[in-house]
């Protein structure tokens, strides 16, 4: 079955209303939309369906039991994808799965076997790869991803941006936000307990002289160092130093602090 058309200027969703009988379908949605919101979605009357996915090439699978329908991307064993793939609703793969262009899923997916994805992941809903994951191009993950096997990235380096913390007599890191920061001491300060720790984060914190310099940096009773003793920071002007920090319990930071980087 082949749906054309548009969607988002007069109408917001269009429902495609199938008979409550045992059957499956096989969709190429090349319906337009204005934006993601508006959606082509299958159901049989009085259910909630499942959403479409936009392709001009790629079908999509839906099984109808008599009652509701599903799609057939609920798969039990392994999936080889030689194009795009495009999931509207929850993806739940028990196999491997490859997919040789990139992936767009924009709900939960949940893989137990291994991934390998060619192009670009992108993931609105939660993640949870419980093997091996390989992602050759970009991925950009909307909300929480828990890996439970290795992470392989071919040719794709790892980062993050660092996090400017405004000065202030009490300096707070919000480990909800980034693991990196940095800040520019214009007086004498305290390093306050991190906010929103988890227990096994790293991350590190730039300490950096104004141009004036002599401040000092105090420390909450949080943060533990080796033997006990709190670490001076480089009072000359426009020195750095850097606070490398990993959290062993929500009430104990081991740091170590490395100064006068140049």
């Amino acid at each position: 079955m082949e749906i054309k058309g548009s969607i988002g200027t007069v109408a917001t969703s269009i429902f495609l209303v199938v008979p409550s009988n045992t059957k499956s379908y096989s969709i190429l949605n090349k319906v337009s939309a204005n934006a993601d919101s508006n959606v082509v979605m299958m159901r049989v009357a009085g259910n909630t369906g499942v959403t479409l996915g936009r392709s001009s090439t790629t079908f999509q699978h839906v099984v109808c039991d008599g009652t509701s329908l599903r799609s057939a991307n609920l798969l039990p064993n392994n999936v080889c994808i030689a194009d795009n793939l495009f999931v509207g609703n929850n993806a739940q793969i028990a196999g491997t799965v490859t997919v040789a262009g990139a992936g767009t899923f924009k709900a939960a997916v949940s893989v137990e076997g291994a991934a390998k994805f060619a192009s670009t992941v992108t993931v609105s809903g939660a993640a949870n790869f419980k093997s091996t994951v390989t992602v050759e191009g970009a991925q950009v993950n909307k909300s929480t991803i828990l890996l439970e096997g290795a992470v392989s990235l071919d040719d794709a380096p790892v980062h993050q941006t660092i996090t400017t913390i405004a000065d202030a007599a009490s300096i707070v890191m919000n480990m909800a936000t980034n693991n990196q920061f940095l800040v520019t001491l214009g007086g004498d300060r305290t390093l306050a307990a991190p906010t929103n720790l988890t227990v096994g984060q790293t991350g590190h914190i730039y300490c950096i002289q104004n141009s004036g310099g002599g401040h000092t940096l105090g420390y909450n009773s949080v943060f533990q160092f080796a033997g006990g003793s709190d670490p001076v920071v480089t009072p000359a002007g426009g020195a750095v130093n850097l606070l490398v920090f990993s959290v062993r319990a929500t009430d104990k930071v081991d740091a170590v602090m490395v100064n006068d980087l140049k």
